[in-house]
């Protein structure tokens, strides 16, 4: 799995960056991380708590990433079978539209 947080060190701060799917578990364990927009990071204190808080937090992102991909595959493929659903119902009237236009061909060669 390609790496999806990152974090660097800066003086006494971590900045942290993630897709923005994960920022309501970010904030779940991070209750004082502050978002700075010029970095495009959240911001905390470089501790060695911060750091087991981080470790947390992959392990949560992890599975959410998991979970997400899950999901999205899944409805890629009900999109994927709604797709062929759609191309078996108009081959299905297309083979009838022939079928009756080769059943009234039939008869009109039999009338004559």
């Amino acid at each position: 799995m390609a790496q999806i947080i990152n974090v660097r060190e800066a003086n006494n701060e971590l900045l942290v960056s993630f897709p923005f799917d994960l920022r309501d578990a970010f904030r779940a364990i991070f209750k004082t991380a502050s978002w700075d927009s010029s970095r495009r990071a959240y911001v905390v204190k470089n501790t060695t708590a911060n750091k087991n808080k981080l470790e947390q937090f992959k392990t949560v992102a992890a599975s959410a990433v998991e979970a997400l991909a899950a999901a999205e595959e899944a409805e890629a493929s009900a999109q994927e079978l709604g797709r062929m659903k759609e191309a078996l119902e108009a081959a299905k009237r297309a083979a009838e539209e022939r079928t009756v236009a080769v059943a009234e061909a039939g008869t009109e060669l039999g009338n004559r």
